[in-house]
């Protein structure tokens, strides 16, 4: 992996394609993929009879307009609610385009599932903002890569958490871009998350980082 990006960092597109189309939903990674984005991210966590389901949120409320948590709710009753199954979106994605897979919460049975159903799928990249649902996923997945989201600047995060993983995802707003460099110099990327306009995209293309997350691919 290079320490530096050597060209424009890349474009991944955030929950599909949610300015135009419902995010985490079948037709928004359709929508995704025409675009050709390099990259599609989407957050997973269990439904009540353990399958594993893309939605952000641990509740209905905000996309469905339901009370229901994600957690009450088997994967069947879910899937009437159009909210898909892990296995759907691998299906629909594998091959096709790199997959950003964030496990929400802090749910070891969340992180064990996905590393065995993601073991052998060469372009899936696991990420999370729990540093233990990736040490737990890599003793079954070894071979896929590891991405820890931040809330707190580059020079906070651990040094034996930033040691384990291969990337770096940090809220846009707490990059530096000496602290983006020496990350790179330790032969670790560094992406940005989440840059909707013009402006918060060439602010972090200045800053160097490898690549960032939108709403809005071009």
């Amino acid at each position: 992996m290079d320490p530096a990006p050597s060209c424009s960092p890349i474009e991944f597109a955030h929950r599909g394609l949610p300015f135009t189309h419902p995010e985490n939903t079948i037709e928004g990674f359709v929508a995704a993929l025409a675009k050709g984005v390099d990259g599609i991210e989407f957050d997973v966590q269990l439904a009540a009879d353990g399958v594993p389901v893309v939605i952000h949120d641990d509740n209905l409320k905000r996309t469905h307009g339901l009370e229901d948590r994600v957690s009450d709710l088997d994967s069947g009753r879910l899937g009437e609610l159009e909210v898909p199954s892990l296995a759907e979106v691998i299906g629909l994605l594998q091959d096709r385009t790199r997959i950003l897979l964030e496990m929400k919460g802090e749910d070891l049975a969340l992180s064990q599932t996905v590393a065995r159903m993601c073991a052998d799928c060469e372009n899936v990249w696991l990420l999370s903002f729990c540093f233990p649902l990736l040490a737990a996923a890599t003793k079954i997945a070894p071979a896929r890569p590891l991405v820890l989201n931040l809330d707190m600047p580059l020079e906070a995060v651990p040094e034996e958490q930033r040691d384990f993983v291969q990337v770096l995802s940090v809220d846009r707003r707490l990059l530096l871009k000496d602290q983006v460099q020496r990350v790179q110099a330790e032969g670790k990327e560094v992406w940005a998350f989440t840059c909707n306009t013009q402006e918060e995209k060439e602010t972090v293309r200045a800053l160097g980082v490898n690549a960032f997350f939108t709403d809005n691919p071009q």
